[in-house]
């Protein structure tokens, strides 16, 4: 009776064991899916605070809006000639 005893107590703890294992190694996969979830909402509050001061600035300063509308929209005064260059036209040739 007390080999029966021993040979289940081994079973149950190979068991718990076996399961401990397989636990810990799916907590360290969500750990570090968390972690990089983490980065990429503090990329993100960081991206929504720049458009926000952005949208501010576009609300209350004409000199920001003049900015995007040359910068985005190729917009320009009368008389004014605009430039664009690609990366192609910029190299050197040797």
């Amino acid at each position: 009776f007390t080999w029966l005893i021993y040979a289940i107590c081994s079973v149950l703890l190979m068991i718990s064991f076996a399961i401990f294992v397989l636990t810990y190694d799916k907590y360290k996969k969500m750990k570090g899916t968390v972690s990089s979830l983490e980065k990429e909402l503090y990329e993100k509050k960081s991206e929504i605070q720049r458009l926000k001061k952005e949208v501010e600035a576009l609300h209350k300063d004409p000199d920001a809006v003049e900015k995007v509308a040359r910068e985005k929209y190729t917009l320009c005064e009368d008389g004014e000639i605009i430039y664009t260059y690609t990366p192609e036209k910029l190299k050197i040739e040797k």
